[in-house]
């Protein structure tokens, strides 16, 4: 045979998509369709099926901007398909303008089970089908104008189309799928991917070529027959290992949500619920697999709006293949937030991580924060955190940070074992391209061995896909590619820092070299930030005062009235423990705070809209701060002796030193 490599090279190159895709779902079948468009914001499942649906079919428009319609599919399994795998492929669509999104949460029995979204169409129904099943689910279908940031702010964008409907149902049908073609397809794109990365002249990229090449030979389209001998072509090449000096990647399953950024508080609740769900159902299928989430605040609004849902975290815990990473209540701004409030995020994400699932955590996981403040290591030692995680410095436009693995030094000399993944990313696609990108980019190569790599879509993407958790299992030991090992977050870092010899040390901040304007815009929600930490000290120490000389309850009620609060609102976890009006009410204030925190919402980079939930929760703090204070002071001021003064005034002095300054009365 001839070695013709080029051509060899673009005959592989259309062969997955041309021959090994139509495999996939070999025989489909349509559905019926029915929509009811909620026309404002989101219902949950029981109010959503008890409203009337209107015919749907394939083709026709549905959601305009920020509106949610719920889909309902039926269909019955064909006879014909008896033993064979069953899946529903709803494709939500591409829209009329790039940069849009859509999302949806899949309803089986009431319970939520998978999302669906650009990055997965397929609804698993049937293992083995006898046929004649009757099929019955519901779809919660956001659509959500992500392209916000490249057009403009989220509640302004492209006006002519806040009624006109966004997307159109591209597909709805029943399937048959062959997981042995999925195999083939994964087989053959690692193959492909791994020899692309190599260097021409190298024999692992020859051998590649050759097996890629003899396997085109074997595929036949439309024949089923050929997927065994093709996967045969490529077993020995799959089969072949690295050396003892090879780069070593740990792979985690990541979603990186923004809790707020191109769609409000709200959406971020739905966001997390179509992300994790999907994460548990990999799970089933995938006992390797392992997923990471760093902030409480997201399993708190699991806890309250999906308890299913977090009833199946709790249990995937328990198995370890869920892992609690972060410390902090959210992945909050460490540049702009007060010292006091980044001890009350490990206060309150700690706290959180231990009452509900009796976890310590020692890890802070910050891939996407504009900038850590050089006080933040002698935090981190304090709050008991041993290990930190950024990706973000990556992005410095100027200097290139010199260390991937080594000791973050703080003023006072705390060092905390910090580890930034080389891959640059986090949200990493498995490809081989990113893992020889992490192999070459890391700097300390001549002292250790050891990376991360964060791997998913991120902001509603749904989190790890199949074909990465693939990928995954195929770069375990790839002649070529560095060495994969999904594993916890936990295990890398013991493991990795056993591993590295004399780290070098950073002393001093960690300055992003990006994103500078995030430390000027939005003055508002910066001035009522440092208001809100300011009034809320004040107030736990005139209440501590307080229950020192004078005991009692302060608050009789809860000074924010159920219609001042955001749809978001998650009740005081200290609730539940002793009904305590006012620690309930800080509590609540506290956590409030906190979440206004998060690195796209207090910097500045959010939408509008999310400014304007703001103006609401930064005056519901303040109101609670000041009833607190205001109780406190008042039971204090009863244990005055005033006697004998004519207009007896107390001036409360709430600082650790003596102030002298005017007084106005």
């Amino acid at each position: 045979m001839e070695k013709l490599p080029k051509v060899f090279e673009q005959r592989i190159a259309v062969a997955g998509e041309r021959i090994i895709e139509p495999f996939l779902y070999p025989e489909k079948s349509p559905m019926n369709i029915e929509a009811m468009a909620v026309g404002g914001e989101p219902i949950p499942y029981e109010e959503a099926v008890q409203r009337s649906f209107a015919p749907f079919a394939e083709g026709d428009k549905w959601g305009s901007k920020w509106d949610t319609v719920w889909f309902h599919f039926t269909a019955e399994v064909p006879a014909g398909w008896n033993g064979q795998s069953v899946v529903a492929l709803i494709n939500l669509s591409w829209p009329q303008y790039e940069g849009f999104g859509r999302e949806g949460l899949v309803y089986m029995d009431g319970k939520p089970v998978i999302a669906i979204n650009r990055n997965r169409a397929a609804v698993p129904l049937l293992d083995s089908a006898e046929g004649g099943e009757k099929i019955d689910f519901y779809v919660e279908a956001a659509s959500n104008p992500v392209g916000a940031l490249h057009w403009g702010d989220g509640d302004l964008l492209m006006p002519e189309y806040d009624s006109e409907p966004l997307f159109h149902l591209e597909q709805a049908q029943l399937a048959t799928y062959n997981p042995e073609a999925f195999q083939l397809k994964m087989d053959f794109e690692a193959c492909r991917q791994a020899m692309m990365e190599l260097p021409e002249n190298e024999a692992r990229r020859g051998q590649l070529l050759r097996a890629l090449n003899k396997t085109c030979d074997v595929l036949d389209l439309g024949d089923p027959g050929c997927i065994a001998p093709a996967r045969a072509e490529l077993a020995p090449v799959l089969a072949k290992k690295n050396g003892d000096t090879v780069h070593k990647i740990s792979a985690v399953g990541h979603a990186h949500i923004d809790t707020a950024w191109v769609w409000p508080l709200r959406e971020t609740i739905r966001k997390c619920a179509r992300t994790f769900t999907t994460a548990l159902r990999y799970m089933e299928t995938h006992p390797d697999y392992r997923f990471v989430c760093s902030q409480p605040q997201q399993y708190a609004w699991m806890k309250q709006y999906y308890p299913s849902i977090y009833e199946d975290i709790k249990v995937a815990i328990q198995r370890g293949q869920w892992e609690t990473v972060g410390g902090m209540w959210i992945e909050a701004d460490c540049n702009i937030t007060s010292g006091e409030s980044l001890v009350r995020q490990f206060i309150h994400g700690k706290n959180f991580y231990q009452e509900e699932f009796g976890i310590e955590v020692k890890d802070l996981w910050l891939p996407d924060v504009f900038g850590y403040a050089a006080a933040l290591p002698q935090i981190l030692q304090k709050s008991g955190i041993d290990w930190f995680l950024t990706q973000k410095i990556s992005w410095s436009d100027t200097n290139r940070f010199p260390h991937h693995t080594f000791y973050w030094e703080g003023l006072d000399g705390s060092r905390i074992f910090t580890h930034f993944p080389p891959v640059d990313t986090y949200n990493c696609q498995m490809t081989a391209a990113e893992m020889k990108r992490s192999e070459h980019n890391f700097q300390e190569n001549d002292r250790a061995t050891r990376a991360l790599v964060p791997f998913g879509h991120g902001d509603g993407g749904g989190g790890p896909s199949l074909e990465h958790i693939e990928l995954a299992r195929r770069w375990e030991d790839f002649e070529g590619v560095p060495q994969v090992e999904m594993t916890s977050v936990l295990d890398f870092f013991d493991k990795c820092k056993e591993d590295a010899v004399d780290p070098p040390v950073w002393r001093g901040e960690l300055y992003l070299e990006l994103h500078r304007g995030t430390l000027t815009s939005q003055a508002y929600t910066k001035y009522m930030n440092r208001k809100c930490e300011l009034m809320l000290r004040d107030a736990e120490f005139l209440q501590v005062m307080a229950q020192r000389v004078n005991p009692g309850a302060l608050l009789g009620e809860d000074p924010v009235a159920a219609d001042d609060r955001p749809v978001w609102d998650v009740p005081a976890h200290i609730a539940e423990k002793d009904g305590d009006v006012t620690a309930m009410a800080m509590d609540r204030a506290w956590k409030t705070l906190l979440l206004n925190q998060f690195h796209d919402i207090i910097p500045g980079s959010s939408i509008h809209w999310v400014y304007e939930d703001v103006k609401i929760d930064y005056p519901n703090v303040a109101k609670v701060a000041a009833a607190v204070r205001d109780a406190a002071a008042a039971r204090i001021v009863e244990k005055v002796d005033t006697s004998g003064v004519e207009n007896p005034v107390v001036v409360f002095n709430t600082l650790a030193q003596e102030r002298q300054e005017v007084v106005e009365l």
